[in-house]
């Protein structure tokens, strides 16, 4: 009711200029009535039949790779809007890139259109994502007005997206190159026995080949011997084990270190892939529900590496269960002879302790260390020194060029 004692004032004023024959001041308090009704009609219908939608071409983004935000708005009604902004909340991470190329953190990513009766726009805006995580993007606060500029209208509209962008992900040459590793140390890198249950392909013969694997039929049919190829065995399991803690109060971190990490784990689960290894991940990093450790069985389902990166993603500094604890939990659930994969930073006593446990205990275990001390060589475990701050560096430059 407020709202209307302009346009009721305006009226009164009106009817006082007409009965006292001011003809001027009439006409302008008739205008402005009627600017008044206009204007407040015009703010209570902007939002009928108006909406706004945002859409990922990809969800899933590697780290450095480009994600194009579609966004559409619609006003399916016959009142145009002369202005429409709409505004979405850019998370830190995420960075615009404009028609110039040029890049650009802002805060707010602002859209400003016009729209007429019945018009859809579509705005397609290039995101650069410099960091890995998991993002939401949204809600959406949408802010018009009267064509005469005299009110302004504020609406939050619910939903949201959801990018996920994973780690940089390199090859174990590139990583053993950059880090002064020899390459070939590596466990995986060793050969795997063949699974005669799993036959995979056919190929042509090379020297060296077992005769018993020769296919006589193929072979006769294509006029060149050709050999059965098979699965790696489908027992061979790895474990990729992270640590998130880099220094010895888990409250601190060494942002390289912990990167450095998280990026070495995702890029060994991705060789180890495609190495036909059934490869799971095991993390004391805490998950979105509040366990204080992160784990995903062995797998090699073709949505393995996606399940993988998107844990290690979401990734935050600070662990749940100490690095030691949370192996010595997980060791009943282990497959027979499954391999781990250890990756810390901050190696102390009781995880070496702990390792050697798993050792005794049939497990195959290599512990690559991060950061500036190389850690003492113990006796039945393998330990390869990767280097620390300036191995990252190296890295990342080398993701640059």
């Amino acid at each position: 009711m407020r709202r209307l004692l302009g346009p009721v004032a305006a009226l009164i004023v009106f009817a006082l200029a007409v009965t006292r024959g001011q003809t001027a001041l009439a006409v302008f308090a008739s205008v402005l009535a009627l600017a008044m009704l206009v204007s407040e009609l015009w703010v209570r219908l902007c939002f009928q039949g108006l909406t706004y939608q945002r859409r990922l071409e990809r969800e899933r983004v590697s780290a450095g790779e480009q994600a194009m935000l579609e966004i559409a708005l619609v006003n399916a009604k016959p009142l145009p809007l002369a202005w429409l902004l709409a505004r979405d909340r850019l998370p830190k991470g995420l960075t615009l890139i404009d028609s110039d190329g040029a890049e650009s953190a802002p805060e707010w990513l602002n859209s400003l259109v016009s729209l007429r009766w019945y018009e859809r726009v579509v705005r397609r805006v290039p995101l650069r994502c410099t960091a890995r995580g998991v993002y939401t993007i949204g809600p959406a606060q949408l802010i018009t007005g009267d064509v005469f500029g005299y009110r302004r209208v504020t609406r939050d509209m619910a939903g949201t997206i959801r990018l996920v962008v994973y780690p940089r992900v390199w090859s174990v040459a590139q990583l053993t190159v950059n880090a002064g590793v020899p390459q070939g140390e590596a466990p995986f890198h060793r050969r795997l026995g063949p699974d005669p249950l799993s036959f995979s392909q056919l190929r042509d013969y090379r020297p060296g080949d077992n005769p018993r694997h020769i296919h006589w039929r193929a072979s006769a049919r294509s006029g060149a011997l050709q050999m059965r190829e098979f699965e790696p065995s489908a027992s061979t399991a790895a474990i990729v084990a992270l640590d998130v803690q880099t220094m010895e109060r888990s409250y601190e971190h060494i942002p390289s270190h912990l990167e450095y990490a998280i990026s070495m784990a995702a890029s060994l689960a991705v060789a180890l892939l495609e190495a036909r290894w059934q490869t799971g991940l095991l993390v004391n990093g805490p998950s979105p529900a509040g366990v204080p450790w992160q784990y995903v069985e062995p797998s090699r389902h073709p949505q393995q590496a996606a399940a993988l990166l998107t844990v290690l993603a979401g990734l935050t500094p600070y662990r749940g269960d100490p690095f030691e604890v949370m192996l010595g939990a997980i060791q009943t659930r282990l497959r027979p002879g499954a391999t781990l994969v250890c990756i810390s930073s901050w190696v102390r006593p009781p995880l070496l302790q702990t390792l050697l446990a798993l050792r005794r205990a049939h497990h195959p275990v290599c512990l690559y260390t991060i950061g500036n001390s190389h850690v003492a060589p113990a006796e039945g475990l393998e330990i390869i020194h990767m280097g620390g701050s300036d191995a990252w560096e190296q890295l990342q430059t080398l993701a640059v060029e």
